[in-house]
């Protein structure tokens, strides 16, 4: 009778499958770490690679100077007329009310022009009708800034007031709503004003 020896107890080969398995399943998470890592490493790079060269374009240029106002040319206008209208009196001290009067509507008008020269520029003015506000009606300095060198006769200030008449009416037509009513009805005032002089 042959002995037999003692075998060694095999594996099941359900678990030489798990065993297998999961050896595999580690390999393929190790390998898989590592590529991730490599991944993320490639985008890192190529994603600072690209801001470089895509936020200097994304940059936003200097805004532009704003344009100039074409009715600083007409505040011009009033204020100088104002002032030619104050120094007449010293040569005309009988138009003396006339004058007076024609001094006060064309700073009257450059009150009008200069709130619209404001809001236009984006500050928050009171739509018409319009009030005088601090900071927005012509100061003396800057009816003072126009003065003449010497008194001024009637036929500069009528001179003056017809050439502002002018202007105001050749811009009128080129402008549209309120500036266009605004620039028109200062027209009107300069004409009569004018008219008014020449008695």
């Amino acid at each position: 009778m042959h002995s037999r020896e003692p075998s060694t107890p095999s594996t099941p080969r359900r678990f030489r499958w798990a065993s297998s398995n999961s050896l595999t399943r580690r390999k393929l998470l190790t390998i898989g770490s590592i590529g991730t890592l490599g991944v993320v490493f490639a985008t890192t790079q190529t994603g600072c690679a690209v801001s470089e060269r895509v936020i200097p374009r994304l940059t936003a240029p200097e805004p532009p100077a704003p344009e100039e106002d074409e009715l600083n040319d007409h505040l011009a206008s009033a204020l100088r007329s104002a002032a030619l209208a104050q120094a007449a009196i010293t040569m005309s001290p009988d138009q003396a009310n006339v004058l007076g009067y024609v001094r006060d509507q064309r700073l009257e008008h450059a009150t009008y022009l200069r709130r619209e020269i404001v809001r236009a520029r984006g500050r928050r003015v009171t739509d018409p009708p319009m009030t005088t506000d601090d900071g927005i009606a012509p100061t003396d300095d800057a009816v003072a800034e126009y003065a003449p060198s010497s008194p001024p006769s009637l036929q500069e200030v009528r001179t003056q007031l017809r050439e502002s008449a002018e202007m105001a009416e050749t811009y009128a037509v080129q402008a549209s709503g309120y500036r266009a009513g605004l620039l028109a009805s200062i027209c009107a005032s300069c004409h009569s004003h004018r008219v008014v002089l020449e008695r």
